[in-house]
């Protein structure tokens, strides 16, 4: 494996977000910068989030839906839309909060030879430079067997460092048994709910998350803390250890007790172990993981370029392609998912778990109208499917707290979501537009992954302990269907985030959607197979199978395209209001789902044909969703203009919100702009896509290969039935593959 295909390094320090490097253990994420002399890792915590529980399910109505669905039936699609958004949308979600920043402060002196980089099969973040002409190294990894961040510091000469810490809502500082330990608790409101003040009222008496941390320190010199900082003197080797933990537990802000206690003993732990068996025990750890998968493509090492200007000359005017660039951004993506989601952690959220902002973008939560879904799409064929358990988890919330929003907004059974999530089980719709916050079957799209799984390893026992979520999500779709006259549907629906325009009004409603009507397909289908596998005859699946053969289907335009908005039977004037929206939602029965196949010509074509409407330009993970419908249509030349868009090299300085243009920054996070991870980990799923496609079941070796990747290797990826395949090819054609049970 070349360096260039795992390694990202720079010659220069760093002092903007998207130039850093991240670090994590599913809990613990930091952001490594190597600034001097005073060398910055920010921090941050999982569930270190705004908020608390939110209830006020009283203060909703179910005649209000009643009153929308029927508005919509009978085509008054904009007083529908004031319902839902007046009526319905009253409340926002919680925001994921920083926790500050570590910082060594070395002496000032003259540096030479500054390099800093990540190496992602190990994870491990290093810093090495000259200091007055003396070799100074600074290792950072945050180990998930010992749960804490660590730091050491190799000098080949005596070295004196102070070591601080700065921390945002902290209530309380102390020096306990040799260790710097920090108190506080998030606030009640910030992001949007600081913003909007859209919370039910009883938010203001609950008790939002208390934290503890614990930093220390042991060095082969003299170490002394003066009240604020620890102070290392005459040091060649000096080893920090930092742990964090919180009072919140499955969903509850104040349910753990024992946190404070926990950071100490854990910090006290890992610096009473070995050094060189700590990194060995984390570097093995990750191993565990990364090492399952590896792709190779091309033959030209870059080993020796730093990634921001790799990014920039992703193909040089020759046209020559840095293909090792398309292997790191894959493994970059892996790597991502095995630092922020692990077992016993949080589901990865907007930025995975790495944020610096008291007021991130869209709160830096769970947007489950895709991007939180984007983030798992490639465990199936990357084999990491094992580090969705926190996504099951964040399911289960929120089938907890959805049946009662089910229950109070629409007088159904089952459970919902809609298009904004936390980790206190927020499940009703978002204060805003109703475009995106009347979307209630997120919850139907988060399910349809653990079935995915259960496609790749026929996991029986896996499959029956998600069943209960697949019925409830099936129950509440039963319960809000109604006959239009011509098919069973959910109204009035949506199209994420999309809207149209009818006689010069921008509307955001129509009677339903392809896209609810997917989902309910979707769902329902699954539910008759997963019934089916595990023998359970239940009655459910028998009222599934009663109104599958009048669900609303998929539906062409004049133009052969893939229809988004439904107005029933009557014909309807209407453009759409953004040609080249960024969402494709109306391909869902495409991708991520499989329900569109070659031999469905018109509709197979109708999917190309809504590509090419919508164009290449776009957001950064949309041009990941584009990337995976390109590689599902074997089209290896859209492949490839959509991958030099996505290497469009971004200025890290560059961080409000744009709808338009993507990339990715020096550091490779993606580019919303601003960063959001979604498409870090999307890149991923279309990559194994265009190396590996699917084909009722069986594997299609290279189905999407652009003409520039001529060679290469494919080692371990996943696919449906229990297996993997092994390939190797040269001039775009395989040499030799073997399939193999996972």
């Amino acid at each position: 494996m070349r360096k260039s295909e795992y390694v990202l390094f720079e010659n220069t320090p760093s002092s903007l977000f998207c130039e850093a490097y991240p670090i994590g253990n599913g809990h613990l994420g930091g952001m490594v910068y190597g600034n001097l002399p005073n060398m910055r890792l920010s921090l941050n915590r999982d569930d270190l989030w705004s908020g608390a529980e939110q209830d006020g399910f009283d203060t909703f109505d179910v005649q209000d839906y009643h009153a929308a669905r029927d508005a919509a039936l009978r085509g008054d699609y904009a007083e529908a839309s004031k319902i839902l958004s007046s009526r319905l949308g009253l409340y926002d979600s919680s925001a994921y909060m920083p926790l500050g920043d570590l910082v060594l402060g070395f002496p000032e002196g003259e540096i030479s030879e500054y390099r800093r980089s990540l190496d992602l099969r190990d994870s491990v973040a290093e810093i090495s430079f000259r200091l007055n002409g003396g070799h100074v190294l600074v290792r950072y990894f945050a180990s998930n067997p010992n749960s804490v961040i660590a730091v050491e510091v190799e000098s080949e000469f005596p070295l004196a460092l102070s070591i601080s810490q700065t921390a945002h809502f902290v209530t309380a500082w102390d020096f306990v048994d040799g260790m710097m330990v920090l108190r506080g608790e998030c606030p009640r409101f910030a992001g949007k709910h600081a913003v909007s003040h859209h919370y039910p009222h009883d938010l203001k008496e609950r008790l939002p998350v208390a934290f503890a941390g614990a930093v220390g320190v042991r060095a082969d010199g003299e170490v002394n803390f003066d009240g604020t900082s620890y102070r290392v003197a005459d040091s060649h080797s000096i080893r920090i250890a930092f742990s964090l933990d919180t009072s919140y537990y499955d969903g509850i802000a104040r349910r753990k007790e024992n946190f404070e206690q926990n950071a100490i003993l854990t910090v006290r732990r890992a610096l009473d172990t070995d050094a060189a068996a700590l990194l060995a025990r984390h570097i093995t750890d990750v191993r565990t993981y990364f090492d399952r998968v590896s792709i190779s493509l091309g033959e030209r090492d870059r080993s020796d370029i730093p990634t921001a200007e790799r990014i920039k000359s992703f193909m040089d005017e020759e046209g020559t392609l840095d293909t090792d660039l398309i292997t790191l951004a894959f493994n970059f993506g892996r790597y991502l998912t095995i630092a922020a989601s692990r077992e016993g952690s949080l589901a990865t959220n907007l930025q995975g778990i790495w944020n610096e902002n008291l007021l991130p973008p869209w709160n830096s939560g769970y947007t489950v109208n895709i991007n939180t879904e984007m983030n798992y799409w490639h465990t199936t064929s990357c084999d990491l499917m094992d580090l969705c358990q926190p996504l099951e988890q964040l399911a289960w919330l929120l089938d907890r707290q959805g049946k009662r929003s089910a229950a109070a907004i629409f007088g159904a059974r089952g459970a919902c979501a809609f298009h904004n999530a936390d980790p206190f089980g927020f499940s009703t719709p978002a204060f805003g537009q109703t475009r995106w916050s009347f979307f209630p079957l997120s919850l139907c799209w988060i399910v349809r992954q653990f079935y995915e799984n259960y496609e790749y390893t026929c996991d029986r026992d896996a499959l029956a302990r998600i069943y209960p979520l697949l019925r409830d999500c099936a129950e509440f779709i039963l319960d809000m269907l109604v006959d239009d006259g011509q098919y069973w549907i959910i109204a009035p629906g949506t199209s994420p985030e999309n809207a149209y325009m009818m006689q010069e009004k921008e509307l955001e409603v129509s009677r339903s959607t392809t896209m609810f009507g997917a989902l309910v397909r979707d769902i329902l289908s699954t539910l008759l197979h997963a019934d089916e596998a595990l023998g359970l005859a239940d009655p459910l699946a028998e009222r599934a199978r009663l109104v599958m053969p009048r669900l609303l289907p998929l539906r062409l335009l004049p133009d052969g395209r893939i229809e988004e908005f439904y107005f029933g039977k009557d014909e309807v004037d209407y453009t759409e209001a953004e040609v080249y929206h960024r969402h494709l939602s109306h391909l869902y029965d495409f991708y991520p789902a499989r329900n569109v196949t070659p031999a469905m010509s018109a509709l197979y074509e109708g999917a190309r044909r809504s590509l090419d409407m919508r164009g290449d330009e776009a957001t950064g993970w949309s041009l990941a969703w584009k990337m995976n419908c390109r590689a599902r249509l074997g089209d290896g030349d859209a492949m490839m203009r959509l991958l030099r868009l996505f290497f469009t090299y971004v200025d890290p300085s560059i961080t409000e919100c744009t709808m338009e243009g993507g990339g990715v920054y020096p550091n490779l996070f993606c580019a919303h702009p601003p960063f959001q991870i979604d498409g870090n980990f999307g890149l991923c799923a279309a990559i194994s896509e265009m190396l590996v496609g699917d084909r009722d079941g069986e594997p299609v070796l290279l189905p999407a290969l652009p003409d520039k990747i001529a060679c290469g290797s494919v080692q371990g990826l996943r696919i449906r039935g229990g297996r993997r395949v092994s390939f190797t090819f040269s001039n775009g054609h395989i040499q030799e593959y073997k399939i193999t049970k996972a």
